[in-house]
């Protein structure tokens, strides 16, 4: 469903990390990370990216 990328943006949102330290880590700009995270979040019908936490620690897509 969700890409290795989405993955792991949506798991370092989860952390609280922003998209600048995500994009930090991952070795892209934050505006990629933003990107990713509105794909996450259409992806699994989220209103905002809490919601696609929750969504994802729901359904396994991301660990706690």
């Amino acid at each position: 469903m969700l890409s290795p990328r989405q993955s792991d943006v949506l798991g370092l949102l989860a952390r609280g990390l922003t998209a600048e330290e995500a994009g930090a880590l991952l070795g892209m700009a934050p505006a990629t990370v933003r990107e990713h995270s509105k794909a996450v979040r259409r992806k699994l019908g989220a209103h905002n990216t809490a919601h696609a936490v929750a969504i994802g620690l729901r359904e396994g897509l991301i660990q706690p």
